[in-house]
């Protein structure tokens, strides 16, 4: 599962670093701007609304997808990746949000698959040793097996 900000850097990171790379994700783009309270686009009720919806949807979406699986073998690995434009210290409030809800649902889809949740910081394109750095730190799920 990738979280994406619907800007132009993230667009191109996103595909420069995932799609090229032949990753399948199920992506979910934002407006990372959406949230931000000097925009002053939502009032209160309407924010919780905008991050109920959010938190409804992405659950139903990945809980139906999740459950077509359910009765095979195979056991899943869900990862779930964010990419944020803010800064570690000034993170955007939709981003902020976003990765929280992931992090949740990273949590409660665990009780039945495998289920992790990473998220990179685009301010400085990341490199290819970061990504592949931050993508391993997702297997620390997995079981593993020691030769």
């Amino acid at each position: 599962v990738m979280w994406i900000p619907d800007t132009d850097t993230c667009r191109r990171i996103y595909h420069e670093s995932f799609v090229q790379k032949k990753y399948k994700f199920i992506l979910f783009s934002y407006n990372n701007q959406r949230l931000n309270p000097e925009k002053n686009q939502l009032n209160t009720t309407q924010a919780f609304v905008y991050r109920f919806t959010w938190i409804l949807l992405s659950y139903l979406c990945l809980h139906i997808l999740l459950e077509q699986y359910s009765g095979t073998e195979k056991e899943l690995f869900i990862p779930m990746v964010r990419l944020h434009e803010g800064t570690h210290n000034d993170p955007f409030p939709a981003e902020k949000f976003l990765a929280n809800l992931a992090k949740t649902l990273a949590f409660i889809f665990s009780k039945k698959y495998r289920c992790n949740s990473q998220g990179f910081r685009v301010k400085k394109p990341p490199t290819s040793f970061n990504i592949r750095n931050g993508l391993n730190s997702l297997y620390s799920v997995l079981p593993k097996k020691l030769v």
